[in-house]
């Protein structure tokens, strides 16, 4: 079924929304889409629907948060061991820019802020009961006119089945009509082609 849902918080004051759309699918295709990456709001959106849902394609829509959950900061404990290693290799005087380290495995830590991931967490879930209840009162509807066209198809039917009786009888009458003009014709015919006569003799 098709739904849509909206919930927004504010946060230190930036507000943050979530929109979630669904559309008719025999199968369960979610998505998730946020104006920065985040695998954990990720994960627990797609958690909390697989626990609802077993149908529809389902898109789900977080922005606004950048900055506010999470905070990024640079392993100075391997930017020191990597530093160590360029002194050795006398390649101390040289710059380190973002380029020469972003690709480097564990460079960047990120920080995640307990009660503010509490809160857009919250916020996910806010959105994803809202779409539960839109589907929900989607689905009652269909029912309700399915309801109403079931009625109207068994008054047809009641209706039809009330004529039955007096169509058969009228079909019964237009048959015997039918034969005994049959009959009569018949008797005509054989009469026509075989005339009666009456002869005297002596």
């Amino acid at each position: 079924m098709t739904g849509f849902s909206f919930s927004k918080a504010s946060i230190d004051g930036n507000d943050i929304t979530c929109e979630i759309r669904s559309v008719n699918s025999k199968f369960l295709d979610i998505t998730f889409k946020a104006s920065h990456k985040s695998s954990i709001f990720e994960v627990y959106a797609l958690s909390k629907l697989k626990k609802i849902f077993s149908r529809g394609k389902i898109e789900v829509k977080l922005s606004n948060f950048d900055h506010i959950a999470q905070k990024i900061s640079i392993n100075q404990t391997l930017l020191k061991s990597l530093r160590g290693e360029l002194k050795e290799n006398h390649l101390v005087d040289q710059k380190l820019n973002f380029g020469d380290i972003k690709d480097i495995p564990g460079i960047f830590v990120i920080d995640s802020k307990p009660k503010k991931v509490t809160k857009i967490k919250s916020l996910i879930n806010n959105a994803i009961q809202n779409l539960k209840s839109a589907r929900l009162h989607e689905g009652a509807e269909l029912e309700g006119i399915i309801l109403g066209k079931s009625k109207k198809l068994d008054k047809i039917v009641e209706s039809i089945s009330k004529m039955i009786p007096l169509i058969n009888k009228n079909r019964v009458q237009t048959l015997q009509k039918k034969l005994s003009q049959f009959h009569s014709f018949t008797n005509a015919e054989i009469c026509q082609k075989h005339p009666i006569t009456s002869s005297n003799t002596i």
